[in-house]
């Protein structure tokens, strides 16, 4: 067995096979909406801004790497 320090989670926003299955929950979810038999989704959990790449996984990298005893 061995410590773990840190653990990173992490998924590419822009693969394709996840830009697809993502694509088509969304619309089946919009679907749903539209017919009445379900809620709206919110607008800040489907903006595609939440998919995009900030270099979010090199600056927690650095943070560890800064501020981790």
């Amino acid at each position: 067995m061995f410590e773990v320090d840190a653990v990173i989670t992490w998924v590419d926003g822009a693969d394709p096979v996840l830009t697809l299955n993502r694509d088509y929950h969304l619309s089946k979810a919009n679907a749903l909406a539209l017919a009445g038999t379900k809620a709206p989704l919110h607008d800040n959990g489907t903006n595609p801004h939440r998919w995009l790449c900030s270099d979010e996984l090199n600056y927690c990298v650095r943070s560890i790497a800064n501020n981790a005893p």
